[in-house]
């Protein structure tokens, strides 16, 4: 189902490829989850859309206000597989769906910089299906993260 779909969207926009979206999308997990644990906001403006950047806000906001600061570090990508994939010839708008494992050591500490959680020699193993959404009739290359599930 979703090669049709790709198809679909190809035939609309012929810059379109599955493995350069699939790259950047690789791509965009680090940049974003490293942005979220290190509470940079400024960086998922414009990664995010409007519902997701609130609600990764409120957590880095809680954080914060709780005085808790993240150390975290990327590993690496054990795993990305495409799960869906839609596209509406009406409003142009195309959402895939990925599953990324992935590898990551974090830390979290107190307002002392006692650690609370974590260990930094710890690798966690971690699983996260994000949903990427883009507008195919505008040219901008950058998929924004609308969901995550």
């Amino acid at each position: 189902k979703s090669a049709e779909v790709f198809k679909k969207m190809k035939d609309f926009d012929n810059d379109f490829s599955v493995n350069k979206f699939v790259s950047g999308a690789k791509m965009a997990y680090e940049i974003i989850l490293m942005a979220f644990e290190n509470g940079d906001i400024e960086k998922l403006t414009t990664l995010l859309e409007n519902k997701v950047l609130k609600s990764f806000k409120s957590v880095i906001e809680k954080r914060k206000k709780d005085g808790f600061a993240i150390e975290a570090k990327f590993i690496g990508m054990r795993e990305i597989r495409i799960v869906n994939a839609s596209f509406s010839e009406k409003t142009k708008i195309a959402d895939i769906t990925l599953t990324f494992k992935s590898e990551i050591s974090t830390v979290v500490k107190d307002a002392k910089g006692n650690i609370i959680e974590g260990h930094p020699d710890e690798i966690k193993k971690q699983k996260d299906t994000w949903v990427f959404t883009k507008d195919l009739s505008e040219k901008t290359p950058i998929w924004l993260l609308k969901s995550t599930l």
